[in-house]
């Protein structure tokens, strides 16, 4: 999945690099496809999150959130983890 993000974000930026001096047609096509592409991208980002989230304990996320919740009373070498 992460390869396929990099491929997406490859090809945008292959876009955008290409719309130097573009007419307005070129630019309205160029537009659309970078969207499509877009969409595309933050549907990658938001699955790849989901995994790396789905990954984790819940006893991890609660014990990490306890954390969160009291950020500024935490400890540096509890900021650390383990």
């Amino acid at each position: 999945m992460n390869v396929e993000f990099v491929k997406v974000d490859t090809e945008i930026e292959k876009l955008l690099d290409n719309l130097t001096g573009a007419n307005p047609t070129l630019l309205s096509y160029a537009s659309n496809k970078i969207e499509k592409l877009d969409a595309k991208r933050q549907s990658l980002m938001k699955a790849i999150a989901d995994m790396r989230t789905s990954t984790l304990s819940p006893e991890y996320t609660k014990s990490m959130s306890g954390y969160l919740k009291n950020w500024d009373d935490v400890t540096f070498e509890d900021r650390r983890g383990p």
